[in-house]
Formats: structure tokens, C-alpha cells, sequence
């Protein structure tokens, strides 16, 4: 398991965190999780990409960049597809204090960029 942060090769650091891959590192939703106010999933955006996400970030996650995840300008982000339901608990993580995002979201967006460059580059 790498120490550093895959997108801006930070050292990772460890705290407690909420199931979600995208915002379970804000202390504010380890409260939210204690309080029931989410539901979480695994879900597929792109083929054969899974993540962890909270019912919140799944509904907002077109609301990012498509250059974020070097996707096509011409191409909207897909919605994410629901396969499972994750009860989840609150455990230890890695995380970057640089990118806040948790490592296994990390991990997610470099596989995601990597597939979207392999999309653009075939289509021409």
C-alpha cells in the first residue's frame, strides 16, 4: 500500500473516516454516518470502475469537471449505476491532506483518467 498520494504525491496520513470514497474524510460526515443521514453504494461509473459513495456524492458527481477526469468535453458524465448497498463503517484510512480525498478514491480517479485517455486516444 503506497505512502503517497498517487495524484499529487503527498504523504497519505491516517485518520477516521466515513465508508464514502469521495467525502468520508470530512469530520462532518463521520457525524452524518452516526447520525443515519446517508446511505452508501457501490457503484459503477465507468465500465468496470467501482466506488464507495455516499447517496449525496453520487447524485452530485456530474457536477464535476469532465476535465477533471480527462473525459471527453463532448461527453457527459455518466451517472453512477447502483450495484449493491454498503452498510459501511467508520474505520481507519489513509487520505491526502493535499487532495482530501481518501486513498481508495484516489486510486478510482487515476484508473478513471487513465481509461478516459485510453477512450480519447482510440477514438482518433
Amino acid at each position: 500500500m503506497s505512502q503517497q498520494c498517487p495524484i499529487c504525491f503527498s504523504l497519505l496520513e491516517v485518520k477516521d473516516v466515513a465508508p464514502c470514497w469521495e467525502c468520508g474524510i470530512f469530520d462532518e460526515e463521520i457525524v452524518h454516518f452516526n447520525e443515519g443521514r446517508h446511505t452508501y453504494a457501490e457503484v459503477e461509473i465507468w465500465p468496470d470502475l467501482t466506488a464507495v459513495m455516499c447517496n449525496f456524492c453520487m447524485v452530485d458527481f456530474s457536477s464535476y469537471d469532465p476535465d477533471f477526469w480527462e473525459a471527453p468535453r463532448n461527453v457527459d458524465l455518466p451517472f453512477p449505476r447502483e450495484l449493491r448497498e454498503v452498510e459501511g463503517q467508520i474505520q481507519k484510512g489513509r487520505y491526502c491532506p493535499e487532495c482530501n480525498y481518501r486513498q481508495p478514491f484516489l486510486e478510482f480517479i487515476v484508473a478513471a483518467r487513465e481509461r478516459n485517455r485510453r477512450f480519447a486516444e482510440s477514438r482518433y
